[in-house]
This record gives structure tokens, sequence and C-alpha cells, in this order.
């Protein structure tokens, strides 16, 4: 099963959290069925989207829902496409950073030892998409930031974690030691059982 298996055309009517979401419910839909659209309008809570190309007349719209705070539902005005081309390069929705953030994490653990090659090969086999180094460059070093500064904010709770794991479980002893260089935070969790008599 390929990656384009797990990607479907929203439905018209469906109703989304918001208008952001309700754009990444059309970008797969272009990815699957190899199209490009743009924003022709876009307001609080409502925009339309027309194909990339020149005379189609695919569109679709959001609204918000009634007495919803947020909620925006998808109106497919024209559905079929009246265009015979791939789309519009520079509205692809393979090359948004939005969608190439998703997909890329979803399919590749990136490290630094990650390659652009790597990243163009995984959308190219997973999606039958083509996309040039220089955005997969720009995705990787995003996703790797990303990752570098989830790390870091898990690394700043240890202290609480400590304190509430010591508090809970009196019979724990957490020990929190950095490194020589001060570079990295390291816990030791030393767990002493006692038995209980009855």
């Amino acid at each position: 099963m390929s990656s384009l298996d797990t990607l479907r055309p929203p439905l018209d009517g469906e109703e989304f959290l918001d208008v952001d979401a309700l754009v990444d419910a059309l970008d797969d839909w272009a990815v699957l069925e190899k199209f490009s659209f743009r924003t022709h309008k876009r307001e609080k809570g409502k925009a339309i989207w027309i194909c990339a190309e020149e005379n189609c007349r695919w569109r679709v719209r959001a609204g918000a829902v009634d007495k919803e705070e947020g909620l925006v539902r998808l109106v497919v005005v024209v559905g079929e496409h009246s265009c015979f081309s791939r789309g519009v390069r520079k509205f692809s929705s393979s090359s948004k950073k939005s969608w190439l953030d998703r997909v890329v994490s979803r399919h590749l653990n990136v490290t630094k030892k990650t390659s652009p090659k790597e990243i163009v090969d995984c959308l190219r086999v997973c999606y039958g998409e083509t996309i040039d180094y220089k955005r997969a460059q720009e995705c990787r070093l995003r996703l790797l930031d990303g990752n570098i500064g989830k790390q870091r904010h898990s690394f700043q709770l240890l202290p609480a974690y400590k304190e509430l794991l010591e508090r809970v479980a009196p019979g724990v002893h957490v020990d929190l030691v950095r490194d020589q260089h001060r570079k990295s935070l390291y816990c030791f969790i030393f767990i002493i059982l006692t038995t209980l008599h009855i």
C-alpha cells in the first residue's frame, strides 16, 4: 500500500476546526489527484480556492458553521477540473512547508545525518511528488530545529519531574547530573523497594 492510499479528498459539507485544517485537507486532495490550487479570496472564517490553471472551473469554498465558534464547512462548488495539466508548480501542495513537514516527519526520523536526497526520494516513492533539493534542505532544517526544541523543552522539565516523583513515591531517589562539559543533563532514578509485612 502506497502513502497515496492514506490520502483522501475531503467531502462536500465536511466540517473542520478552522480554515488552516481545511487547507491541509485540500493539500492532501491536490497531492492525491495531482493538481494545484490557489487562494482566490480569504477573510476571517471564510475563503475561496480555485484551480491554479487559467480557465479551470474547479472551485471550493469554506464558510462558517452556524453557532459553532471557529468551525468551517467545505462547500465544493465545482469538483471536476476542466484543465488537463498537472498544475502550476509554484502553487504545488507538495512544496508547501506545512504539508512537507507533516508528511516527511510521518515517514522519516529526520536527524543530522538525514540528507536532502533522502527527503526527495521519500516524497517520490511515497507520493509520486518531486521537490527540489533546496526545499528538501529547508524541510530538513525545520524538522531538525523542531526536534531539538522539543528535546530542550523536555530536559527543562526534568527538575519538576524529579520533585513530583520523590513526592508521590517516597521510596524513590532521583539524581540529576550534568556531564563534565555542562552540555547534557542526565537523570538517574533509583527505586528502593521496601517489603510490607502483613
